[in-house]
């Protein structure tokens, strides 16, 4: 009877290494818990960028929405005859800003005017218009937009980080003719 004891001893120590046989040891190897650490760490990447995604739709969607309803309640406020605290009717008009803008009473927009509302965009959003002096001013009474171009009457929502864009193009009377 030949032995080879240290070919024994070499397996059994690998076979022990990787497969636990002995009641002492149990639990997860070192490379078990690496992997799962692993696959854990992949998945959740992958659901931030996801969700980030969401986030930066959602911040655009909402901007646009914030504008669509400024536009009209400005345009509303020069029909109607809204006086802005005043004793005669005034026009009423949204000037537009890299990351923001205002509504303002007035046929012409003044910075240092109190009645005026800034609406600062949400997220890494900006706007890019067409529209003469960046600013849309309705005409009170009719509510039509004074000095309309009709070569430039584009507003742009643009997402900076994902360089999505939402666009509105309008008429002569404040009517949308395309929003996407």
């Amino acid at each position: 009877m030949n032995f080879d004891l240290s070919k024994k001893r070499k397996n059994s120590l690998t076979s022990n290494f990787l497969f636990p046989t002995s009641s002492f040891n149990k639990g997860f190897t070192l490379l078990e818990l690496l992997l799962v650490m692993a696959i854990t760490a992949i998945l959740m990447s992958l659901s931030m960028l996801s969700l980030t995604t969401v986030q930066h739709q959602a911040y655009l969607d909402e901007n646009r929405e914030s504008l669509l309803s400024d536009f009209k309640s400005q345009q509303l406020k020069a029909m109607t005859g809204n006086t802005g605290g005043g004793s005669s009717s005034l026009a009423f008009g949204i000037r537009f800003s890299n990351n923001n803008y205002t509504l303002f009473q007035g046929s012409t927009y003044n910075a240092s005017d109190p009645t005026n509302f800034t609406f600062t965009l949400k997220g890494s959003t900006r706007i890019v218009t067409t529209v003469p002096q960046s600013q849309v001013v309705f005409t009170k009474g009719s509510g039509e937009i004074t000095g309309y171009d009709a070569n430039n009457r584009t507003i742009t929502i643009e997402d900076t980080t994902t360089n999505e864009q939402k666009s509105i193009v309008f008429n002569r009377l404040g009517v949308f003719e395309t929003i996407d």
